[in-house]
């Protein structure tokens, strides 16, 4: 089952209730099931049109969008290059195409063995008349945790401690036994 995620950016004029929100951007997607390959859909749901993005990533190996669209991405997997985060880049090539409401625009994201997790992060999309949106809570690839990283050493500790102080009271104990 692919894990999915729907997320929107609202934009309230000022003043506004949050009864009438109005969303400008919904971005679907995330992970496919193998979690090695990532694919987002956004959706334009703003007057003006869509001319760029920003993903953050972790483990990024390849990063393309649609026709039309370059891409490019900070901190890809490579010989000599940072394990760190970083940011993949979609843009618009020209007026031709960008993306107008209500059309979308596709992206795609394909993992190397780096040992990213899947996470959630912040995407930037950009418009056309200068304003950008914030979309947060999108599936996105993450570094793993040092408590992620090290659980399975730190539970193998825990459980050699226990065998060592349940194995050492109870040879305290034969000992007293037999001393008696």
């Amino acid at each position: 089952m692919n894990a999915m995620l729907i997320v929107v950016a609202l934009l309230i004029p000022s003043g506004a209730s949050a009864q009438s929100e109005t969303p400008k951007v919904v971005i679907t997607g995330g992970p496919d099931t193998t979690g090695q390959s990532y694919t987002w859909v956004v959706a334009n749901q703003y007057d003006s049109p869509i001319v760029g993005v920003e993903i953050p990533h972790f483990g990024g190996g390849l990063f393309n969008g649609q026709e039309g669209w370059s891409a490019d991405c900070t901190n890809l997997v490579g010989v000599g290059v940072d394990n760190e985060p970083g940011l993949c880049t979609g843009n618009a090539d020209s007026p031709r195409y960008r993306v107008a409401r209500p059309n979308t625009a596709t992206f795609h994201l394909q993992l190397s063995a780096r040992g990213a997790k899947q996470g959630v992060g912040d995407v930037v999309v950009h418009f056309a008349d200068g304003t950008n949106a914030t979309v947060g809570g999108v599936m996105v690839p993450v570094r793993e945790s040092l408590v992620q990283k090290f659980s399975s050493v730190l539970g193998l500790a825990i459980v050699g401690a226990l065998v060592i102080t349940i194995g050492g009271k109870r040879r305290r104990k034969a000992h007293k036994a037999a001393a008696s």
